[in-house]
């Protein structure tokens, strides 16, 4: 092989070999895709091995090591996040959006006048999204919320949560709930643990 072909396929590899660490760090696939796709990119190393370290067999053995290494880690971490968000919630982004069915959708431009609204009225603010474990986890919650009660939803994968929304309401993770009545705003809670109860005690204490 010439040596600008070498120069080509060593650039190929590398550039494979860093967009499947890539995405294993992003957890953009599965745990098979990336035990999948880490054994394709051996196999094409291998293919390639006479050509390229003809001379070299220890230095191909060990990067062959270290990248099943780069393989094994990666698949085990991908594991064991899906692993984790399955724990955390068996509910999926379409039982999602069916258990938000209740709530009132709000966009960006519509979440100053009902955070700041100092008309009379009760309503809660609900702040997630679908790709959020934790909003799924709580999504049964505010279904049964809305029931009983005014929920406006702000989606963040829809629409961005300023920075001066986070701090005025202090958002620190998702999913978030707050309660106002008559233009009071009661301390919001964060997270997905939240139980009906703590919100219903939302409202009673602001009344």
């Amino acid at each position: 092989m010439m040596r600008k072909e070498k120069v080509w396929v060593y650039g190929l590899i590398i550039i494979l070999v860093l967009e499947y660490i890539w995405a294993v760090v992003n957890h953009l696939f599965g745990f098979g895709v990336n035990v999948f796709w880490g054994l394709l990119l051996i196999g094409l190393i291998n293919i390639l091995a006479d050509e390229l370290l003809p001379k070299l067999r220890t230095v191909y053995i060990a990067v062959n090591g270290v990248f099943l290494a780069l393989v094994v880690i990666g698949s085990l971490v991908s594991w064991q996040v899906e692993r984790h968000e399955n724990r955390i919630s068996l509910v999926t982004q379409s039982d999602y959006r069916n258990n938000l069915k209740r709530t009132t959708a709000i966009a960006e431009n519509e979440l100053d006048a009902v955070v700041n609204d100092r008309s009379s009225g009760d309503y809660y603010i609900y702040i997630g999204t679908a790709a959020s474990p934790d909003s799924r986890k709580l999504s049964p919650v505010i279904k049964q919320l809305a029931k009983n009660h005014e929920v406006y939803y702000f989606d963040t994968g829809a629409y961005t949560l300023k920075k001066s929304f986070r701090d005025s309401l202090e958002v620190t993770n998702l999913p978030y709930v707050t309660y106002v009545h008559n233009g009071q705003r009661t301390t919001g809670l964060n997270g997905g643990k939240t139980t009906l109860h703590e919100l219903q005690q939302l409202a009673k204490n602001q009344k």
